[in-house]
């Protein structure tokens, strides 16, 4: 039975998640509402993917997509915020635009298992995009608004 890590601040989101993949997708679900308790996760017991919300209390969804991807974790992110949309679609990150449906995740969730491997270059990559020095000098913010690196989120690889 597949892992899903549910990474989500919204309680009602993330029981409702909880409860589709265990359901309808048959999954094994462990959940985390902030990054320190999603790292723990990662470390302790690898899911097969991470689902992952961009903006999470105390850290960036990113900057925990970044620490997923090190630990060849694949990740699909998820947003309501349309600024990130619009980044995600240019570095060609996988996401969802909240609200979605579920048949729109157990789509996108079947994708990223299925590419498992491609998927995990690709996002490495993809990722280093949304930290590097953009156009202008402008780099992408920290949590805190420090400037993260150019390859390589704050702190460097977790």
């Amino acid at each position: 039975m597949p892992h899903v890590l549910v990474v989500e601040d919204y309680d009602g989101l993330g029981e409702l998640l909880r409860a589709a993949f265990e359901a309808r997708a048959a999954f094994r679900v462990s959940s985390a509402a902030r990054p320190e308790e999603a790292m723990r996760v990662l470390d302790r017991d690898p899911p097969d993917i991470a689902l992952i919300d961009v903006c999470l209390p105390g850290s960036s969804g990113i900057e925990l997509a970044w620490c997923a991807t090190n630990r060849r974790v694949p990740v699909l992110m998820m947003t309501g915020d349309p600024e990130a949309e619009m980044r995600f679609e240019g570095a060609g990150v996988p996401y969802l635009r909240k609200p979605f449906r579920l048949s729109e995740l157990e789509a996108a969730v079947g994708a990223v298992l299925a590419s498992r491997s491609d998927h995990l270059a690709r996002m490495r990559a993809r990722l280093s995009l949304l930290f590097a020095v953009a156009e202008g000098g402008a780099r992408e913010k920290g949590s805190d608004g420090t400037a993260l690196g150019a390859t390589e989120p704050r702190g460097g690889a977790h």
